[in-house]
């Protein structure tokens, strides 16, 4: 009997290995091997938690996953090109320069969340690829809230605007 549970337990130790040296995918979730490689080389021990196909400039995905305790977004060319990553960002721990602009862009109303944007790679339309960047261009996408309304505006990370605020009505 002591020898009936070691190839279970070789084979679960195996399966554990497996598990590490790749992005963890949850039940029902699909991505092409491509897009998980890229997810896992950029945030090893990543968990990939969905995975939605695209279709802007080019064919992508958006993949969302948690790594180190965050739940990020990422945006990946179908050959694993990371275009660009979202993760949250606590409004104490935005550059005193995003924080100053997001607060002047909420116009008397209040910051509700943010993220950090780090775009690594554009679409190129014609080509159907995306071109990575020299250096990622690191933006926040801040949520603002005013007076029944929310919107969100982006600030370059040295707290020049970006986009400037879009404003909608809140859905209750």
């Amino acid at each position: 009997m002591r020898f009936a549970g070691r190839p279970c337990l070789i084979i679960l130790v195996s399966l554990l290995f497996a598990a590490s040296a790749r992005a963890i995918v949850d039940e029902n979730t699909e991505a092409p091997e491509a897009v998980r490689k890229a997810i896992m080389k950029a945030h090893p021990g990543a968990r990939i938690t969905a995975v939605k196909a695209e279709k802007e400039e080019i064919e992508q995905f958006e993949v969302k996953f948690t790594a180190g305790g965050k739940k990020m977004t990422a945006d990946v060319a179908r050959d694993g090109t990371i275009l660009e990553t979202d993760e949250p960002v606590e409004e104490r721990n935005l550059p005193a320069g995003v924080r100053r602009a997001a607060q002047k862009a909420a116009e008397g109303g209040r910051i509700t969340g943010a993220e950090k944007q780090s775009v690594t790679a554009v679409a190129d339309k014609e080509m159907n690829s995306a071109k990575k960047l020299k250096e990622p261009q690191v933006r926040f996408v801040v949520h603002l809230s005013k007076g029944g309304m929310s919107g969100e505006v982006i600030i370059n990370a040295d707290g020049s605007v970006d986009e400037p605020t879009h404003w909608r009505e809140q859905t209750k």
